[in-house]
């Protein structure tokens, strides 16, 4: 999974954020924490999305250009 964050004012990208394994590997666990529905049903109760997990910052790592992702996407090219 890929998380962009980016300046509004330039639409610059500002930090890259990077969750899964290298290239060839496989994508590390999601973990057991299952989202929420955002709107609630007709008695109020916001239902479990379990086909969805909730991942936080701290699980995705930071990477420092696009030369980086790509090789996390491709692989390394040399």
């Amino acid at each position: 999974m890929i998380w962009l964050t980016y300046d509004p004012d330039s639409l610059e990208i500002t930090t890259i954020r990077w969750f899964g394994g290298r290239f060839g590997e496989p994508m590390p666990a999601l973990g057991d924490r299952i989202a929420r529905r955002t709107r609630p049903n007709a008695d109020g109760k916001k239902l479990p999305r379990t086909d969805h997990r909730v991942l936080t910052r701290s699980r995705f790592t930071i990477l420092p250009d696009i030369g980086a992702l790509a090789d996390n996407l491709f692989g390394n090219a040399s």
